[in-house]
């Protein structure tokens, strides 16, 4: 699908440019987590801690702010995610209708039971919709997702057709011990509620997980899935569904500077570089309790945290040894450009 090309970051070759050269110039997309409340309590979620170190939330004025701050800045997009759940932030609907009024494409990641709730500004203000299902029936959604509301399920699936047909809008399914067996079965679910598209990511664990005979299984249902239920408008995507072969440490590429790309402002008020970094203080780049986005963006403590990422300090934290992560499409950019003399570079 072309909403997921690897080729998107030509648009902003400005902005990769800018790095290039050391510059510092600001990111394409400003990801905010808006409260580190939620509505469920996923056995896998790799917010959990965080959002019990700070049960924060952004105030009113300092989401509308934020929003003014980032359209000055130069940001191009916003995602509103978590944290925590995103729709169950009070403000969420003035939050959305300011960011498309500041000219901002929006997309939100959700777990998607409050879709139904605010269907109307979602249906205004979003191009895209990015929900979190990791099953294919109420009760393994009850088992893992561990929500409040016992019809949390197909409160979701209603919302969801309530607006696909102007939202664009996709699952993320986590493959887990407890979930690999429902993979066909939530495709074919969330095909008809006019998804366009599920993609399935591992689990993200220490250690492995499954067994030979479960990553044979979840190979069938993967492969079950896609010749079943794609087609022209639904999409049937595996993200390194599989095992550590490389390592946990081990990345496709040597350099990051993928981070420049985007942003991450927590609930709390610190920005950090990506989600891997969220929530460690050695990581922050600063508070817009204290600064401005922009101060912040092109301040000393960024600064401070760029060498450190420079010098792999960071690898440690690093879960992009178990999924898909839009950053390895940038950075594999960025390795090359980064090279004086690339061989064979005038053959195409």
């Amino acid at each position: 699908m072309r909403e997921f090309s690897e080729f998107k970051i030509i648009n902003h070759m400005d902005r990769v440019q800018a790095v290039l050269r050391g510059e510092l110039p600001p990111p394409v997309t400003l990801e905010i987590d808006p409260t580190n409340a939620c509505n469920h309590s996923c056995i896998w979620c790799i917010d959990s801690i965080h959002r019990q170190d700070n049960p924060s939330s952004l105030s009113r004025e300092q989401a509308l702010s934020v929003v003014e701050q980032a359209s000055e800045l130069g940001v191009r997009s916003l995602v509103i995610k978590g944290g925590g759940e995103p729709l169950v932030y009070p403000h969420i609907a003035e939050l959305l209708r300011k960011a498309r009024a500041e000219g901002f494409e929006v997309g939100v990641i959700t777990n998607g039971e409050r879709i139904l709730d605010h269907a109307e500004v979602i249906r205004e203000t979003c191009s895209w919709l990015r929900i979190s299902l990791d099953s294919g029936s109420a009760e393994v959604h009850r088992t893992v997702h561990r929500p409040g509301n016992p019809d949390a399920f197909d409160k979701i699936h209603e919302g969801i057709a309530a607006v696909s047909d102007k939202v664009f809008c996709g699952i993320i399914y986590i493959v887990h011990p407890l979930t690999f067996h429902e993979m066909p079965l939530a495709a074919r679910r969330v095909k008809e509620t006019n998804c366009r598209y599920i993609a399935y990511k591992r689990v993200i664990a220490e250690r492995e997980l499954f067994d030979a005979e479960m990553l044979m299984n979840i190979e069938s249902n993967y492969l079950f899935a896609r010749r079943q239920y794609e087609c022209e408008d639904f999409a049937v995507m595996g993200f390194r569904i599989y095992n550590f072969r490389d390592g946990l440490n081990k990345k496709p590429y040597d350099i990051c500077l993928g981070h420049h790309m985007v942003g991450v402002l927590c609930a709390n008020g610190e920005v950090y570089a990506c989600c891997s970094t969220r929530g460690n203080a050695a990581y922050s780049y600063g508070n817009i309790n204290e600064q401005s986005l922009k101060e912040i963006w092109h301040g000393d403590r960024r600064r401070e945290v760029l060498g450190k990422i420079a010098r792999k300090e960071c690898n440690r934290l690093c879960v992009g040894h178990t999924s898909y992560m839009r950053y390895d499409h940038y950075n594999n950019l960025f390795a090359y450009l980064v090279e004086e003399k690339n061989p064979h570079e005038n053959f195409l």
